[in-house]
């Protein structure tokens, strides 16, 4: 009776009042009942379904073993996905064989071949699932007004993540008509816009060709470094187109997802 008189309804109101004249004591004791509630009547136990929508939810842990060692380099956090911009580069035939020739040389260091070939533009960053769509909305309108571009891969060079969990091999990038820094401001200008942090002040531009597990420069001799550049060498000198490419579109790869956009051809 007390729950139906809560409701703002005339009708109920109504009820109510002919309730109360025809049956006063049934009024009085439910008005008793009000003052002095049941303990066991009010924590009635809800239904699992309900519950379950409010349990904890249990820590996300990765396991390196299912990622070749890899380790992330940020605490995976449900609703942030990781986001890297870069220029992607199509690998021949001359390349990958090129390349297991490098890991060959590098043993007994286990290096392992990129999944894909890349010029990052940006630093790998988080951002949450739903500034996605507008952090893309805001690439696409600035980069569609720049122009491709010729770019010349020129030596090997070895490279360490910030926090020293991977090494690289890879291909240094020169752009011949200096416009990978017009390319790096568009990037940073969009993330900026979502407080994501920016590339570096002086980038080194290179394509990733191999990894390996940790910090492992030290252990790569001089006599190691100069059988890799002479691979490197011989590979060009025998495939002189294999060091040049055009970069005609951005990736931006966020979570499993890749977005591309295509710059104004010259």
């Amino acid at each position: 009776m007390s729950l139906l008189v809560e409701y703002s309804d005339s009708e109920s109101d109504v009820d109510s009042e002919s309730e109360q004249a025809a049956c006063p004591k049934k009024m009085k004791f439910s008005e008793k009942t009000d003052k002095h509630p049941d303990p066991k009547r009010q924590q009635l136990p809800l239904p699992d379904s309900i519950v379950k929508l409010f349990d904890k939810e249990e820590k996300h842990e990765d396991d390196s073993s299912k990622h070749g060692g890899r380790i992330r380099t940020f605490s995976h956090e449900k609703g942030n996905w990781a986001t890297l911009v870069y220029i992607p580069y199509e690998a021949d035939n001359h390349l990958t064989d090129m390349v297991e020739e490098l890991l060959l040389c590098l043993r007994p260091l286990e290096f392992n071949m990129m999944e894909e070939f890349h010029m990052s533009l940006s630093r790998t960053v988080t951002i949450r699932h739903h500034w996605i769509q507008s952090l893309v909305d805001s690439l696409q309108s600035k980069v569609s007004l720049l122009s491709s571009f010729p770019c010349e891969m020129t030596k090997l060079k070895f490279y360490v993540n910030d926090e020293k969990t991977r090494s690289f091999l890879a291909i240094e990038v020169a752009s011949i008509t200096k416009t990978l820094s017009k390319y790096v401001q568009v990037v940073d200008t969009c993330f900026k816009e979502f407080k994501l942090q920016t590339y570096y002040k002086n980038p080194s531009f290179h394509i990733s060709l191999a990894w390996c597990v940790g910090d492992v420069i030290s252990k790569i001799s001089k006599e190691k470094t100069e059988e890799l550049e002479k691979i490197w060498n011989t590979t060009c000198e025998e495939n002189p187109e294999l060091k040049y490419f055009y970069a005609r579109k951005v990736n931006c790869k966020t979570g499993n997802r890749v977005f591309s956009f295509d710059v104004t051809d010259t």
